[in-house]
């Protein structure tokens, strides 16, 4: 689920847990990430550079 952060500030705040932040380099770490996440059931943030746009597809990158 894409959402806003502050909604997500405001969640941890209230329930005392943190978010992790990874930055990907690549499709494969971008879908690591997001797999772990998943099974965790727990947010993550996640950054990449215009390097990472211009090696994988517009549709990975802003799906």
């Amino acid at each position: 689920m894409l959402a806003d952060i502050r909604y997500w500030e405001n969640d941890a705040t209230n329930k005392h847990y943190a978010i992790a932040h990874f930055n990907v380099w690549n499709a494969e770490m971008l879908m690591g990430v997001i797999d772990a996440a998943e099974e965790a059931k727990s947010p993550v943030i996640i950054s990449f550079g215009t390097g990472f746009v211009g090696n994988t597809s517009l549709k990975i990158s802003l799906t």
